[in-house]
């Protein structure tokens, strides 16, 4: 099985997992840097 190549992404801030496309952290409001694919 192949694992996908998106990678983790983690808030700098408070550490919450979040989704690879996100501009922006739910969690805590941080801005979060793109990760285009």
């Amino acid at each position: 099985m192949k694992a996908e190549e998106k990678p983790d992404n983690k808030c700098p801030l408070c550490g919450e997992y979040v989704e690879w496309d996100w501009s922006f952290c739910p969690y805590c409001g941080e801005d979060l840097p793109l990760k285009p694919i």
